[in-house]
């Protein structure tokens, strides 16, 4: 749950609007929420037959081992040492961003060095034993949950209907090459703010 709920819909609520023009760009988040659960059924039946720690590396390990061997689990664990800090950082580059909301004055060189903090922070935290990782992450879990219900509570107690249901024209035109550019852009938004869900299977 913890990766799942990371900073990814914080910050990418406009960009979907970007994408699609208006609020239509729900169906940005509910496409991925469908090709998430799609996939993350894959992932459940993956993990029933053959249960057990390393997830890809595992299934990769299985599925080739009759024609390549270690490579593809190799490559995908040289490939995960490269994206994994990648979608850290988004994380960080979120932190940043919201936090020049609360710190208007906040300039880009004062943001980059609480980031590179924040990156350092992470790393002491995670340079322990895996009982000390496990109560962190139970009070991150916790730290989560409530900026989830703040932010319902607050799109809640902040609704526009004007705003949510005021379409612009030619939003649901699916024969245009603008909507199916829109929803292509919005689609690869959702799955980014859905990752993690193979890690809660």
């Amino acid at each position: 749950m913890s990766q799942m709920c990371g900073i990814g819909p914080f910050v990418t609520i406009l960009l979907m609007v970007a994408a699609f023009g208006g609020p239509q760009a729900v169906i940005g988040f509910l496409a991925g929420a469908l090709l998430a659960l799609a996939d993350g059924l894959i992932w459940a039946e993956l993990g029933a037959s053959m249960p057990g720690s390393g997830g890809s590396y595992v299934y990769l390990k299985q599925a080739f081992q009759y024609r390549s061997g270690r490579l593809m689990p190799f490559l995908f664990v040289w490939t995960a040492m490269l994206f994994i800090p990648l979608i850290m950082s988004t994380g960080v580059v979120g932190f940043v961003q919201y936090l020049g909301y609360l710190a208007p004055g906040l300039g880009q060189g004062a943001g980059d060095l609480l980031g590179l903090g924040v990156i350092a922070l992470v790393v002491l935290l995670l340079w322990r034993g895996i009982e000390h990782i496990a109560k962190i992450t139970a009070v991150m879990w916790v730290v989560m949950i409530a900026s989830v219900a703040l932010v319902i509570i607050a799109a809640a107690t902040h609704f526009d209907a004007g705003l949510a249901f005021t379409y612009p024209a030619g939003a649901f035109e699916f024969t245009s090459g603008t909507f199916w550019i829109g929803f292509a852009g919005g689609l690869t938004i959702g799955i980014y703010d859905y990752l993690g869900y193979n890690m809660a299977l």
